[in-house]
């Protein structure tokens, strides 16, 4: 049966991925959906569900899995002169930036 702390039935709640979902008294939920980790062995040699296990093993609808979404990282490269030592006469070329510091009066390019 689901547990009687608060906390943790919100767990099972929210693993459940159901909307609006109230449990009732009777509700329980099938050890299949427990991984082998949740349970420990009794003296008796019986299987007990551990008091903090949340039910992690289900078959979900591919709409409800959740998704990993990865994120690209745009880089913007730019095509204009800075001081360009030679000005590009081709369009098939694209310019070259050459960028110059003044460093304790030397020159750096870069």
């Amino acid at each position: 049966s689901f547990p009687r702390d608060e906390a943790l039935r919100k767990k099972w709640i929210v693993a459940l991925r159901r909307k609006d979902f109230v449990p009732g008294t009777r509700a329980v939920i099938c050890s299949k959906h427990f991984k082998h980790s949740d349970y420990y062995q009794t003296h008796m040699d019986t299987l007990r569900l551990k008091k903090d296990a949340v039910p992690s093993i289900f078959d979900f609808p591919r709409h409800l899995l959740k998704v990993e979404k990865t994120r690209r990282i745009l880089t913007k490269q730019s095509h204009s002169h800075i001081e360009n030592s030679e000005p590009s006469t081709s369009c098939d070329n694209p310019p070259t930036v050459t960028r110059q510091a003044i460093v304790d009066g030397a020159v750096l390019s870069g």
